[in-house]
């Protein structure tokens, strides 16, 4: 419960109330004749039901009159309890039926119900209750999960309903809850997963409901969490942009937010982040900045870097949304996590020569189209670096293409180890990503060299798509303009020459022969 100043929203509601609705507003021995537009009361009824329409949630109802079917009218008398009576001694009903809004709020601000007993409590949301007849103030005493505590509210029952009394009140309270999103923004798409290369920037949008409190209401609490697994590097490019219902977009001013960063758990500045380390972003907002928008729209940008998870896991960026529920403790509430994920490949050349044999110092280049895909090495830690010059094979005849979107691609072989024969054209390799009915990828492909599918191989805590390489021993042949082809071309031709002139020969001896 908390002090009621907070109800000087509902003045006015007050005011009209008890002006229309009410027959007689007067102190037991001074009725008051009825509005015209009020009708007779017909009914004994002592007690009425409430309905608040609000499921999971309880309140607690306070009653500030009492209400009874007068004796001298067909009219109900309105009589101040003692609640309200505490709070000013000197109020009667006829000045809180005629007092200006200020007036309201001045007594109400003097209502305080952390220390009077409630006349109902734990009345239960989407509940038929019974009460007296009587005039209540209704505060909200626990809510739903991740719902805003709604204000606290007057119902009075009964209350005039197409002319008649009604006995029987259902109260719609207005829900305020928030939930956040998280979209990958591709193609001219919002997408929930992509596939892309090393390098390839991953663009994304987090959109999260603006909750909505009394006017009035400071101390609150709105603040997005985005984790960036270890294979995406934040680029600290964030731009923000409130949204109206309709879904119009205007910039937020980079003052209503901050933006702050964590690195495996310590505070690291945002300018300072390091590849291969998960990143932990907060963006922390001024809600009276924001109090006017449906949603608020946070776009920035992840490179893909050499740390990628490569294959089915995927690399994960969650979000979830921070926000106040209950103004008056401070209570806040945390949505789920919403990820999105973004997948690449590898592919692992297994160099061997004759008996299986490793082959060290074969020189290959992979390409997509035009552009020449980059090799990496493993070193202490399995930490990934780039290849500077020729991607050649090492001792163990391994050579590494990690960080690879669908596509097809040529592995050629610019050079062959020493006494070997380097493959005579290159292969052609082809990475299918199988997607999902909305055309995005479950993170599963199918890998084939030359039409033969590949299976997968895990090495340095990577999963790679295995293209096996075989080269034979054979001559190493002198280029152009080298002696050994001459020579070569040379004894073949006095050899032609020689038979032929043998073949000559025995012709020859076979006529004369004959004659």
């Amino acid at each position: 419960m908390k002090t009621m100043k907070k109800l000087a929203a509902l003045l006015l509601s007050v005011v009209m109330t008890l002006a229309m609705a009410v027959t007689t507003f007067a102190a037991p021995t001074n009725p008051q004749p009825a509005n015209d537009a009020t009708p007779n009361v017909t009914s004994d009824a002592a007690t009425g039901t409430i309905t608040i329409d609000k499921e999971g949630s309880t309140y607690n109802l306070y009653k500030l009159f009492a209400i009874s079917r007068s004796t001298e009218y067909d009219k109900y008398d309105y009589t101040a309890t003692d609640l309200l009576k505490n709070a000013d001694a000197s109020v009667t009903a006829e000045q809180v039926r005629d007092y200006t809004a200020a007036e309201l709020q001045a007594l109400i601000a003097k209502i305080d119900t952390k220390t009077a007993a409630a006349s109902y409590t734990g009345v239960k949301g989407n509940t038929k209750v019974t009460v007296d007849l009587g005039y209540y103030l209704v505060e909200e005493a626990s809510t739903t999960a991740g719902h805003v505590e709604s204000a606290s509210f007057l119902v009075t029952v009964p209350e005039v309903v197409d002319g008649a009394w009604n006995y029987d009140i259902e109260v719609k309270t207005k829900e305020s809850t928030a939930n956040v999103d998280k979209v990958i923004l591709k193609n001219d798409k919002e997408n929930k997963a992509s596939s892309e290369d090393i390098g390839d920037t991953v663009s994304y949008k987090l959109s999260g409901d603006v909750p909505v409190y009394e006017e009035g209401t400071t101390g609150l609490t709105y603040y997005m969490t985005d984790t960036l697994s270890k294979g995406l590097t934040f680029q600290n490019d964030i731009v923000v942009k409130g949204a109206a219902e309709d879904g119009t977009e205007t910039v937020v001013a980079a003052s209503s937010y901050t933006v702050a960063a964590k690195q495996d758990g310590k505070d690291v500045a945002v300018a300072a982040l390091e590849a291969g380390k998960e990143t932990t972003i907060k963006i922390d907002f001024t809600y009276a900045d924001i109090k006017a928008y449906k949603k608020v729209n946070v776009y920035y940008s992840a490179e893909l870097n050499q740390y990628a998870v490569l294959g089915n896991a995927g690399n994960p960026n969650e979000v979830n949304l921070t926000y106040t529920t209950n103004p008056a403790n401070g209570e806040t509430h945390t949505t789920d996590d919403v990820e999105v994920k973004t997948y690449t490949w590898g592919i692992a050349v297994n160099k061997t020569g004759d008996n299986n044999a490793k082959l060290a110092g074969a020189t290959f280049e992979l390409k997509k189209g035009e552009a020449t895909v980059a090799s990496y090495t493993y070193g202490e830690g399995n930490v990934p670096t780039v290849t500077e010059g020729d991607a050649v094979t090492d001792a163990q005849g391994r050579l590494y293409f990690p960080g690879l979107d669908e596509g097809t691609y040529t592995l050629t072989e610019t050079a062959a180890p020493a006494g070997y024969s380097k493959l005579a054209k290159p292969i052609t390799i082809v990475i299918t990503a199988e997607k999902n009915t909305k055309g995005e990828p479950t993170g599963t492909a199918a890998v084939t060299a030359d039409g033969k599918t590949l299976t997968t191989v895990t090495e340095h805590e990577y999963t790679f798509f295995e293209v096996g390489v075989l080269n034979t021993k054979g001559f190493t042949l002198p280029g152009t303009g080298g002696i050994g082809t001459t020579i070569f071309t040379v004894a073949g031709i006095v050899l032609i020459a020689a038979a032929a002139l043998m073949f000559a020969v025995y012709l020859r001896k076979s006529r004369k022969s004959a004659r």
